[in-house]
């Protein structure tokens, strides 16, 4: 006795952080990143002073850099009182295996440099993207029969629920 309507929320307009130690880098994954709110930080400090000062939706966050490293910035972060930012590995580490040893070592996912747009839009949809449904329970109506929750199908609502369903549980 339920009908339901859900749309796709887009991942436009997320804020977005951006960590690597090469200007080149940051400039290009900007670039890819277009329709997103990006700050661009160049080591794991400057990363670390940003999240505790800002929320972000996700990182990305480089591996091979000087002085602190994508997986000691990653440790340092997850000390942080209630951090729940999805952090993806990025690197050039593009080897059989890499993505696994990078979500062992606690990143949510990972994309090989050069970024290839599809994988980054990918991730984006992964973690950004989420879908708002409206259950609706209808009167009178037998189950199942696919009908509308409006004026035209004579349904008289009784009860409203939204929901929030993230992409992987889609």
């Amino acid at each position: 006795e339920f009908c339901a309507s859900a749309f796709v929320v887009n991942p436009n307009n997320k804020k977005i952080l951006l960590v690597d130690d090469n200007k080149v880098n940051l400039k290009v994954a900007s670039k890819l990143l277009q329709g997103q709110i990006v700050t661009e930080v160049l080591s794991g400090k400057e990363c670390l002073d940003k999240v505790i000062n800002e929320e972000f939706d996700l990182i990305l966050l480089d591996i091979m850099m000087p002085e602190m490293d994508g997986v000691e910035t990653l440790k340092n972060l997850k000390q942080i009182n209630n951090f729940k930012t999805p952090v993806i590995a990025l690197t050039a580490d593009a080897i059989s295996g890499m993505r696994e040893k990078y979500i062992n070592d606690g990143f949510d996912d990972y994309l090989s440099k050069p970024i290839d747009k599809q994988e980054l839009n990918n991730i984006l949809k992964k973690f950004l993207c989420f879908c708002m449904c409206l259950y609706v329970q209808i009167k009178n109506q037998p189950p199942h029969t696919g009908a509308k929750a409006d004026k035209k199908s004579g349904c008289q609502f009784t009860k409203y629920h939204w929901g929030i369903i993230s992409s992987a549980s889609i």
